[in-house]
Order: structure tokens, then C-alpha cells, then sequence
């Protein structure tokens, strides 16, 4: 983690997304990094000589202390704003500003989560790049963080189902689009979509002339949708770094 000072506040400038939390944002593709830790319920805080419970603000959830490598994490914004320093957080830098900021910041109230398995499924096409890379970084000059993507023996387009609810109101990813050739030299699937549909199966998003050997972002609307069904063909394609948005 590295601090340095600014003028009117401290600036900190994230590398790695360990254990802050700021109304539970998560960074971008390519700052996660997994680690094991352990949510610590036995230590307690004392502020002011008063007992300090941290809490998520926009759920009222209890945040626990975290204890990883010896040391002991707390969260970031709970911390600072119970001691009175503001904070204040630009989504586009994917910077946190403590103690005020030098007035040019984009601030927004956007909360940003990994799409992981707590809203996509199935969770046995969940991807880790510590865990197996070889399932997840399958295109060349990217890599991947996390995902979603089909194992080689699956002969399938890969499709990822996400329970939103109508919480959050963008879905943003990187695709990889790949798969298999067949006898002829010719990809199994000849005309790959990279689609998204809603729970009444009708399409909200896709993206036009996809081919299979590139990488697209896709930024989607999702505000008013129950759940989303994401389709790309390909057994190799990837669905990689998603984020949903609210």
C-alpha cells in the first residue's frame, strides 16, 4: 500500500485490494489479489474509550476486523469517518481520499462488487487466476484476475446466470471469444454471439460482427432486470473481471 500526501488531505493510492472497504467497493481488473485471511470477532475496538462496532453503511452489516500475515485490517471507511475524517472515493482513478481532497475529484455514490459466485452462477464455472489459469487467461496480451469460462471438456458456449434483483444497474466484463476447430479447420461455432437476456428471455444487449480469437468489453444495462442470462459462444471463451455496478 502506498500513501504520500496532497494538499488539502492524504491520498490513498490503492495497488492491491487487501482489506479496505468503502461502502464495499471493489476495484477494477487486475488489483484483485487472493489471499487467506481470517475475520477476527475477537478483538475489540475501543474509540474514545467507548466500544466501536465498524458496520457497512448502505446494509448495517457488521464488519469484522480481519487478521492476515500477523496484522490486524480494519475497514477504511468505517474507521475514518467514525474518527471524523471524510473520505471520499473516484471510481475513475480507483483512488480513496482521506481528510477531504483538492476539489477536482469525480465523486460518486456508485458501489462496484466482483461478480463472483454470492451472484453468478454456476459456481463450478467460477474462475481464479491463483487457482487455475490455464481455465481462465486462454487469450494472449490479457490476463484475467477472475471469471467465468467452461472446462475443456464441457463442449458447450458458456453461459453465466446472475441473480440482480433489480440492485445493481450496470454489468461491466471483458470477453474472450474462442473455440474449438473441428475436422475441417472450421470453428464449431461460425457466428459467436456475445448476448445478454433478461428473465423474460428477451435480449437487452449484444454485440455485433463478434470473432472468435479477440477480446471485447461490454458494458450492459441491467437496472431493470430480475436476472440476467449471459451467452457467449465458444468453449474457450472467457467472461473475465466482471464487476456489477449500483
Amino acid at each position: 500500500m502506498k500513501t504520500f500526501l496532497r494538499k488539502n488531505g492524504l491520498v490513498v493510492a490503492l495497488a492491491t485490494l487487501l482489506m479496505f472497504s468503502v461502502a464495499g467497493q471493489a476495484l477494477g481488473s487486475g488489483t484483485l489479489r487472493e489471499v487467506k485471511v481470517f475475520l477476527n470477532s475477537g478483538i475489540n475496538i475501543m474509540l474514545h474509550g467507548e466500544r466501536f462496532v465498524a458496520t457497512d453503511p448502505s446494509s448495517g452489516t457488521e464488519l469484522l476486523p480481519i487478521t492476515y500475515n500477523g496484522n490486524t485490517y480494519l475497514p477504511l471507511r468505517a474507521v475514518a469517518e467514525a474518527t471524523g475524517l471524510e473520505t471520499v472515493w473516484e471510481s475513475r482513478t480507483q483512488t480513496i481520499y482521506l481528510g477531504g481532497s483538492d476539489g477536482n475529484v469525480e465523486q460518486t455514490d456508485e458501489r462496484v462488487v466482483q461478480l463472483n459466485t454470492e451472484y453468478g452462477k454456476p459456481a463450478n464455472k467460477f474462475r481464479l487466476a491463483s487457482a487455475t489459469p490455464h481455465l481462465l487467461n486462454r487469450g494472449p496480451d490479457h490476463t484475467f484476475t477472475y471469471g467465468f469460462s467452461n472446462d475443456q471438456e464441457f463442449q458447450s458456449n458458456l453461459q453465466v446466470y446472475v441473480d440482480n434483483d433489480f440492485e445493481f444497474h450496470t454489468l461491466k466484463a471483458k470477453v474472450w471469444v474462442d473455440d474449438v476447430l473441428n475436422d475441417a479447420g472450421d470453428y464449431s461455432s461460425p457466428n459467436p454471439r456475445i448476448e445478454v437476456r433478461n428473465e423474460r428471455e428477451e435480449v437487452i444487449y449484444s454485440v455485433p460482427d463478434v470473432e472468435h480469437g479477440n477480446y471485447y468489453d461490454i458494458e450492459v444495462d441491467i437496472s431493470k432486470t430480475e436476472t440476467v442470462r449471459i451467452i457467449v459462444d465458444g468453449v474457450y471463451s472467457v467472461l473475465g473481471d466482471p464487476v456489477l455496478v449500483k
